[in-house]
């Protein structure tokens, strides 16, 4: 199964995960990271790795967020 991060700023990821979990009932495999204003990068890197390891036995993951090209800040962030 793929696992499915999402990622955001401000309450982005966890109000969607809110409304999903009102939608569907459980979201199993998917995990929520907010990027809020006071945290660091530091803070973000550390929170999506802690989101990666919760996904590990998933075949892949996928990542959503919130802005295009977001993903390779992320990618830069986790180096």
């Amino acid at each position: 199964m793929v696992g499915l991060l999402i990622t955001g700023h401000g309450h982005f990821a966890t109000g969607l995960g809110s409304s999903l979990r009102l939608i569907t009932g459980n979201t199993e495999n998917i995990e929520y990271v907010d990027f809020e204003a006071d945290h660091s990068t530091e803070t973000l890197a550390h929170n999506l790795n802690q989101a990666f390891d919760k996904l590990k036995d998933c075949d892949g993951v996928l990542v959503l967020s919130d802005l295009a090209g977001d993903y390779t800040d992320i990618l830069y962030i986790l180096a």
